[in-house]
């Protein structure tokens, strides 16, 4: 008979906990460990060894050390067969793994019955009826945050001079919140049974419906008469994430030592030249209890994902030879949490590993907006890992708790499988006007690449709105009030200028709504509009983190595009528009009788139509001279000292920092000019606003 535990996937998947049927009328659940998010990287769970030879005890361990499935059954016995590897062999330990499953209280404070008896080398089940030789009702202790291994020591336990030991224990009645926990992606063993009938039989090795194995987390420590010997462990997965190519960076790998005898390390070779051991001199001698650290390079070639494995020798009897899956991303990390995407505009990107056993959500979401009259969306998502493809209106996907919240959701488990989403008005959901959220989530094992194509059928496609800043034309960032310069295609029926203040909210029937990552929705200032430039205020009140602009056109028509907002985002204007270049600034000179003069530091050559430098002459040695900047997006400002400025490569103090009051979203920034940059030349200023760098301007000094 197959005890079968019927799951959506088999894999760590977010959702709640479902309650199915096996072919013998049991309830099951599984439980599922929350999706992560990608951001730093994660701790990774080391991998478990069939068995760990210690003189005189060791570890008896099936199990990867992380559980995917659960078996949650009122008076279930669950029970592991395991084979010391010396003989005589006492039982002391019953290890086992316990966790709060999702819609279940916790399993702390909940009694349980240990037991465990003895069986034949080898035997494909335990036997009828077996004899118990150990039989204890124990409670279940305070569990650590997240679940883990619990210990319930054996006093006088049971010896074996052959065979295997059968260690267990039986759920209590009402079950609660007690499970046999499991991991289904761990090397099959085959060696986890089951009984619903007190013990008089048992069915197993335990497998999923269609025939996947599983191995519960169910372990022992014995005593035995092994020989002292090295057990080496180590993480089974080490991740880096993106790097930029042609840089490199290190991570430490730890190796200790778990055995009883000095391990000796003596080879690493990486199946990828990427990613490579830096300084190592072998062979390595790591102590007893001892632990080595091992550095390891990362030097991507090319963009995208990247994949390999470190193969580790060394005298570990029991694994002479280990290895880990290493990965990492060559490329510079997105900036933005949120694409705005057109119909049928092939999305390309790459994903960090998850965590052993779980899953990681991209960092980026992938935006689209569906007009009125829309017929379908669809997402077509591939990759060369197992990726999974979720879609949700009018919000970002997310996780909350154990449960990932997304509309619709396509996720196939196996590593290269495409994944497909089709919404339409007879979908439930039905298909809606309105902004779309696309998320990818790879459950791995290695860092994935991935092909994303959306595609609207029917209406009016809406147009992608680029913005930048007005002041140094970068897009990274935007602060409230910073003047911002929108660029499309259909943004307005005709050029116009706003030529009152409060600056508009229309203009050619033309207005832009700024939607915050609080939902919050507001319609933006207008400076100016035509057919292929907006700009506009940043609205006051925005809050920080991702938000959606959507330009609607005197026709009717319709342009997305995404920002993320912060507390600044420092630009300086250039006299030329670009961001690049001489300043958008001039010169104040105050005399020896505190009398001032204002002067230009760029002039517009009528021949080349080009700004050229003003050079600035100090002049009299009793001459003060100040330079006054102008940018946007520095007025949200810590306090004036978080604001450093390098002139000429050295520093010199802001001593203004703020709205310039004349115009709306202008700030100003008033420096002085040492004369020990006299004759210097062509000179780069920089400013740095509460830790973020600002666009490089520069002037010319006599």
């Amino acid at each position: 008979m197959v005890f079968a535990m019927n799951l959506l996937r088999q894999s760590v998947k977010p959702g709640s906990l479902r309650l199915l049927c096996a072919v013998v009328l049991f309830g099951f659940g599984f439980w599922a460990s929350n999706l992560q998010v990608e951001a730093a990287q994660q701790p990774l769970t080391d991998a478990a060894n069939t068995k760990a030879k210690v003189a005189g005890s060791e570890e008896l361990i099936t199990d990867d050390g992380t559980p995917e499935v659960a078996l949650v059954l009122d008076n279930a016995i669950g029970v592991n067969r395991l084979t010391p590897s010396a003989y005589p062999a006492t039982l002391q330990t019953i290890r086992i793994y316990f966790a709060t499953l999702q819609g279940l209280p916790s399993p702390a404070g909940a009694q349980i019955k240990l037991i465990a008896f003895a069986g034949a080398s080898g035997t494909t089940a335990p036997p009828a009826n077996p004899t118990l030789l150990f039989n204890q009702t124990v409670t279940i202790p305070t569990l650590p945050s997240g679940g883990g291994f619990v210990d319930f020591p054996v006093q006088n336990g049971p010896t074996i001079n052959s065979g295997d030991f059968y260690v267990g224990f039986q759920s209590p009645t009402p079950a609660g919140g007690v499970g046999i926990l499991a991991d289904s992606n761990g090397t099959p063993r085959n060696r986890g049974f089951a009984s619903v009938d007190n013990g008089q039989s048992y069915v197993g090795p335990l497998t999923l419906t269609g025939g996947g194995p599983v191995n519960v987390l169910i372990r022992a420590v014995v005593m035995n008469d092994a020989q002292p010997t090295a057990r080496l462990s180590v993480s089974s997965a080490f991740n880096f994430a993106n790097v930029a190519v042609g840089a490199n960076t290190e991570q430490t790998l730890a190796v200790s030592n778990a055995g009883s005898a000095p391990l000796s390390i003596t080879a690493i070779n990486s199946s990828n030249a990427q990613f490579a051991p830096v300084s190592l001199a072998l062979p390595l001698t790591v102590p007893v209890g001892g632990q080595a650290s091992l550095r390891i390079r990362f030097a991507p070639t090319s963009t995208g994902a990247h994949n390999g494995t470190l193969t580790i020798a060394s005298n570990d009897p029991s694994q002479p030879s280990t290895t880990v899956s290493i990965s990492g991303i060559g490329g510079a990390a997105p900036i933005s949490p949120t694409a705005v995407v057109g119909s049928n505009a092939p999305q390309t990107g790459a994903v960090i590993a998850p965590p052993v056993s779980s899953g990681l959500l991209y960092q980026v979401q992938y935006v689209v907006y569906v007009p009125a009259g829309a017929t379908q969306l669809k997402v077509d998502l591939t990759g060369d890992q197992d990726l999974d493809l979720f879609v949700r209106h009018d919000q970002r996907v997310a996780i909350s708790g154990s449960n990932l919240l997304a509309d619709f959701a396509s996720n196939k488990d196996g590593v290269g499988l495409a994944e497909s989403v089709t919404i339409t008005p007879t979908t439930s959901p039905v298909l809606q006007t309105g902004f779309y959220y696309v998320a990818v989530a790879n459950f791995g094992p290695g860092a994935s690449n991935f092909n994303l194509t959306i595609s609207v059928t029917g209406g009016t496609a809406a147009g992608v709105l680029s913005t930048v800043s007005a002041a140094s034309y970068t897009g990274a960032e935007f602060a409230v009030d910073t003047i911002a310069a929108g660029f499309g295609a259909n943004l307005a029926t005709s050029t116009q200028v706003a030529t009152t203040q409060p600056l508009p909210g229309t203009l050619a029937g033309t207005s832009i709504a700024v939607r915050d990552s609080a939902l919050a929705q507001r319609l933006a200032p207008l400076f100016f509009v035509a057919g292929s430039q907006a700009n506009y205020l940043i609205p006051s009140g925005t809050a920080n983190g991702p938000a959606l602009v959507t330009v609607t056109s005197g026709d009717g028509k319709i342009s997305v595009g995404s920002l993320q907002i912060a507390a600044v985002a420092p630009g300086l204007f250039s006299a030329n528009s670009s961001g690049q270049g001489l300043a958008s600034a001039v010169l104040l000179r105050v005399k020896a009788d505190n009398s001032q003069s204002f002067e230009p530091i760029a002039r517009l050559d009528s021949t080349t139509n080009q700004f050229v430098p003003v050079p600035i002459d100090f002049g009299s040695a009793t001459d003060q001279l100040f330079l006054v900047m102008y940018g946007t997006g520095i007025r949200g400002r810590s306090n004036l000292s978080a604001i450093t400025a390098l002139m000429g490569g050295a520093s010199v103090d802001v001593l203004y920092a703020g709205p310039q009051n004349d115009f709306v979203g202008l700030d100003q920034i008033n420096l002085p000019i040492p004369r020990s940059l006299a004759g210097r030349g062509n000179v780069d200023i920089v400013l740095t606003v509460d830790g973020k760098q600002s666009n490089t301007v520069r002037i010319n000094i006599r």
